[in-house]
């Protein structure tokens, strides 16, 4: 019988995302949870057990900000991939790998709409020369798991 310790990510369990301060940018986001599917049939303190896949509906709506463009864009950050660390290899529930808690994932900013320049009259909006040169902004990001080490047992 396999028995390992497994440290895993919960339903509502807190995500924490960090962007490299590239061209002065800033990353404002509100406070962010991953969401168990309903694919999770695991409960861990009355939580579901998060599973691979759970973290493609993360999408977080956040404000940013770069010093040539004074008016703030707007974005969503969004979990691009998961490190080969976050999957458990020897635990699945209903065919999908558990979320481990693990390093750091692979995160993604994607500006819509882009941040602007101050209104130019020589420039008419919307234009290419007012609009923020970045079309995305690639960062990381790591669960802050609650739960504490579970131990799960195979069947021999």
């Amino acid at each position: 019988m396999f028995t390992k310790n497994h440290d895993v990510v919960l339903h509502e369990d807190h995500l924490q995302f960090t962007f490299p301060l590239t061209m002065m940018f800033a990353v404002k986001l509100p406070p962010a949870q991953i969401k168990a599917c309903t694919q999770s049939t695991m409960f861990v303190d009355g939580k579901l057990v998060c599973v691979v896949g759970d973290e493609k509906k993360v999408s977080i709506a956040c404000t940013y900000s770069i010093p040539s463009h004074p008016s703030p864009g707007e974005g969503t950050v969004t979990i691009l991939s998961l490190d080969d660390n976050q999957n458990s290899s020897k635990t699945w529930i209903e065919k999908n790998q558990v979320i481990l808690r693990g390093t750091t994932f692979q995160a993604l900013l994607t500006p819509k709409p882009p941040g602007s320049k101050a209104k130019n009259p020589a420039i008419p909006l919307p234009s290419p020369l007012n609009e923020d040169p970045s079309p995305w902004q690639l960062g990381t990001g790591r669960f802050i798991a609650n739960s504490r080490y579970v131990r799960f047992r195979s069947k021999a």
